[in-house]
C-alpha cells in the first residue's frame, strides 16, 4: 500500500510540474504577444514623431526665411529713407544757399 501512495504522491506531483510549465509557457507566450503590441505603437509613435520633427524643421526654415527676407526689407527701406533725407537736405541746402544769394543781391 505505500508503494501505491508513494506512486500516486509521485503522479500527483509530476501532473503539479506539467501543468506548472504549462501554465508558465503560456504566460510567457502572453508576455511576448503583449510586448510585441508594445514595440509596434512604439515603432509607430517614433515615425508619427519623425513626421512631426520634420514638418516642425520645415515650418521653422520658412519662418527663419521670412524673417531674414523682413529684415533685408527694412533695411533696404532704411536706405531708401536715408537716401531720401539726404536729397531733401540737399534740395534745402541749395534753396537756402539760393536765398541767401538773391537776398544778397537784392539788398544791393
Amino acid at each position: 500500500m505505500l508503494t501505491t501512495i508513494s506512486m500516486i504522491a509521485a503522479l500527483v506531483m509530476l501532473a503539479a510540474v506539467v501543468v506548472t510549465k504549462i501554465l508558465t509557457v503560456e504566460l510567457l507566450a502572453a508576455h511576448h504577444r503583449r510586448y510585441a503590441r508594445l514595440q509596434d505603437l512604439l515603432n509607430a509613435t517614433r515615425g508619427d514623431l519623425r513626421a512631426e520633427m520634420t514638418r516642425h524643421a520645415g515650418v521653422e526654415r520658412e519662418r527663419r526665411t521670412f524673417e531674414h527676407k523682413r529684415h533685408r526689407l527694412n533695411v533696404r527701406t532704411a536706405h531708401a529713407t536715408e537716401r531720401i533725407g539726404l536729397y531733401e537736405f540737399d534740395d534745402s541746402c541749395r534753396s537756402a544757399h539760393f536765398d541767401l544769394l538773391t537776398s544778397h543781391l537784392v539788398e544791393r
